[in-house]
């Protein structure tokens, strides 16, 4: 009796763990994440630097920035800038940028960003490549299609820089009607391929259980045999 109440909550369990789990498939195709992932923003923005680029004086120049959205407040993409300290040193930055939006609303507001990437000295004839790397942070103000961008920086072989971006956002539709129908197909039967993948390995842990108990039944069967056997 004890057997069966068990074998009977296993069951109820399982088709419950199923249904909970059909459940979820079928919520993970809305239409929120389909129209999420219908555009991606991009960004650039091109604007002036004062910074210590050099060891002799300050020197200034342009900064190029291209950015591209993710998902929580989230932004990858890369830097170029160019400085000269009025004299005979002239700089040239190539970066990879992470940034991080602090208020965690969108793509706007205050911003921690990382950079990494390598510089190129121009002094004269020579011409000298160094690691360079640094931290920034700024806020992101956006008036529609633009966005005005101050921020400060530090970090090497600059030391320190203070500049501005004005820039764009370039919206790329990621999908056409027909992609996202696509989408969404596939998406639902990747949901009941699934369900029937876990129905089966559910018959399948049913069938194994079942053939154990006919198992040890005729084990039991064959024991007393033996027993009444003895006793003849």
């Amino acid at each position: 009796m004890n057997k069966k109440i068990i074998l009977l909550l296993a069951i109820v369990l399982t088709m419950s763990l199923n249904v909970f789990a059909q459940d979820t498939d079928a919520a993970e195709v809305t239409e929120a994440e389909l129209e999420a992932s219908e555009v991606k923003i991009f960004s650039i923005g091109l604007g002036p630097e004062w910074n210590m680029n050099s060891a002799e004086n300050f020197a200034a120049g342009l900064g190029l920035s291209f950015d591209y959205q993710l998902q929580n407040a989230l932004a990858i993409g890369f830097t170029i800038g160019a400085s000269n300290n009025f004299n005979e040193t002239t700089t040239l930055e190539f970066g990879a940028l992470l940034r991080f939006y602090l208020l965690g609303t969108g793509h706007k507001g205050f911003f921690t960003q990382f950079d990494i990437g390598a510089s190129i000295i121009l002094e004269e004839d020579d011409m000298t490549p160094v690691f360079m790397g640094g931290i920034r942070t700024g806020h992101r103000l956006n008036m529609g299609s633009g966005y005005f961008e101050p921020s400060f920086r530090i970090g090497y072989p600059f030391a320190f820089g203070v500049g501005a971006l004005f820039g764009m956002h370039i919206e790329a539709k990621a999908m056409s009607p027909e992609e996202k129908e696509a989408l969404r197909a596939a998406r639902i039967e990747a949901a009941e391929a699934r369900r029937i993948e876990r129905e089966e390995a559910a018959e399948a842990r049913r069938l194994e259980r079942e053939a154990a108990r006919n198992a040890g039944r005729n084990a039991d069967a064959d024991s007393e045999e033996e027993i009444e056997s003895d006793q003849e």
